[in-house]
């Protein structure tokens, strides 16, 4: 694990500890490009490289300012924490991300390139009370949605 995907975990869990002992709402998310690995056969890995930073700008674009952390877990996969976040709130601003990336254009050496993602999003209740629990419903919900046809918003089952 590097520094970068050390640093979102441990945020993570400080902001999540916190919520629990203030009985505060907190949700989470994981964000997968559908087929990324099509992108560097494809193009090259510094287009997949260049698509990734550009990703992580509309990322942050999206988040309207709420209270909460980003980064990329490895490979083409990023999460979101998102404190004081209810589900409803997480699950729009994933809608509101999935559909920027739907309408954006990558451009890498004059090829337009588009991408999908998938994203599978828990919260905070009495099944996931852990950050490793709601990593764990996320990715299963991901995966749900990757099963369902891709750029799909999948959302843990309690």
């Amino acid at each position: 694990m590097n520094i970068i995907n050390s640093w979102v975990l441990e945020e993570s869990r400080k902001y999540l500890e916190s919520n629990i002992l203030e009985e505060k709402d907190f949700s989470y998310a994981m964000v997968d490009i559908d087929y990324f690995k099509n992108i560097n056969d494809t193009y090259g890995h510094d287009a997949g490289d260049k698509v990734l930073r550009e990703l992580a700008i509309l990322m942050k674009e999206v988040s309207k300012g709420e209270c909460l952390i980003i980064g990329r877990l490895g490979g083409e996969e990023f999460a979101y924490a998102f404190p004081n976040t209810n589900i409803k709130i997480a699950k729009q601003l994933m809608i509101d991300l999935q559909n920027k990336i739907n309408h954006y254009t990558f451009i890498v050496n004059g090829e337009k390139i588009f991408i999908s993602v998938s994203v599978g999003i828990s919260y905070l209740n009495e099944e996931n009370k852990t950050l490793d629990g709601l990593n764990k419903a996320s990715d299963i919900a991901l995966y749900k949605g990757k099963n369902n046809g891709r750029n799909r918003i999948e959302v843990q089952k309690k």
